[in-house]
């Protein structure tokens, strides 16, 4: 679960570098494919619950941190 998280933030990290808008909503594009993914998942195999549904919105709010720190650090990372 850990590791899921981790990439999620890098991922949405790189989103942010190379991003020319805002980093929230490149954020959000990353984590709802994700989530996206993850939930025809879940549909194929198990029932939603709210514990899925805690996770998913957890992996959403990492995505936009880690975008929005991106964008935030364009300048260092080109």
């Amino acid at each position: 679960m850990i590791v899921c998280f981790i990439s999620i933030f890098i991922a949405g990290y790189h989103m942010g570098c190379r991003s020319k808008q805002k980093g929230y909503l490149e954020g959000i594009k990353i984590g709802l494919t994700i989530i996206g993914i993850f939930n025809i998942l879940i549909l194929l195999f198990d029932k939603v619950s709210i514990k899925s549904l805690l996770y998913d919105f957890i992996l959403l709010l990492t995505a936009i941190l880690g975008s929005m720190i991106g964008i935030n650090r364009k300048k260092n990372y080109q």
